[in-house]
């Protein structure tokens, strides 16, 4: 009993920080440098001509960091071209920058995918293409059977097929999930374009409008009306 009690008594001397130190298994991992960054843009089309900014335009910063999330800083005039920022990440984070355009109105014209910055803690500079005369459209379908709520189970349907047909004659034709009722194109001409939407031997058509500067149109879904 003796030998037992101490053996419990030294398994406890062990297990009690010393001197008010954590637990080895209470590691903190390393807070990483705050980065100050030059985040430059220019404007241009998808083929790599220059564009201009909307007049009396103005642009924001995206910061992205996969633990803060996002946010927007206000910056200046989009012909500026220019704006000092930075990102402060989180221990086992990452943060990432872009820029959007609003026009005078306030209307978003143009965004752009966060480039990832290193947390270094040494000026970096970031630059930007906006592209201007691109979208994408994220389209939307429902099923009915005999003018009654449905779904693609019942109509006996696997894939939709969308196409996107544009006056410029570009376009885009897909499969997808008919399950999903829901998916996006691949980037577009900015303008009018026609999107076309079939399950089966049913399709349902509408009119719409590609968005500017790399921007996402969410559309009313289409009613795919089956007998």
């Amino acid at each position: 009993m003796r030998r037992v009690a101490l053996a419990v008594g030294a398994l406890a001397a062990c297990a009690e920080p010393e001197h008010g130190m954590a637990p080895p298994d209470a590691f903190v991992f390393p807070q990483p440098p705050a980065t100050p960054v030059t985040l430059t843009w220019t404007l241009q089309h998808a083929d790599g001509t220059p564009d201009v900014c909307p007049p009396n335009s103005t642009a924001e910063v995206i910061i992205w960091c996969g633990r803060l999330g996002g946010s927007v800083q206000p910056g200046p005039s989009c012909e500026t071209g220019m704006a000092a920022t930075g990102v402060a990440p989180q221990p086992r984070d990452s943060c990432g920058i872009g820029v959007q355009i609003r026009d005078a109105t306030g209307k978003l014209f143009a965004t752009t995918i966060p480039t990832f910055v290193p947390a270094t803690g040494v000026l970096t500079t970031v630059h930007h293409d906006v592209i201007t005369d691109r979208g994408r459209l994220q389209t939307h379908w429902k099923i009915t059977k005999g003018g009654l709520v449905s779904n693609c189970q019942v109509v006996n349907v696997q894939n939709v097929s969308i196409e996107v047909t544009t006056p410029s004659g570009m376009g885009a034709s897909f499969m997808t999930d008919c399950f999903s009722t829901s998916a996006a194109t691949a980037a577009l001409p900015t303008g009018p374009a026609h999107v076309t939407i079939t399950a089966g031997s049913v399709s349902a058509s509408q009119d719409v409008e590609v968005p500017t500067g790399m921007l996402t149109a969410e559309l009313p879904p289409l009613t795919l009306a089956f007998p």
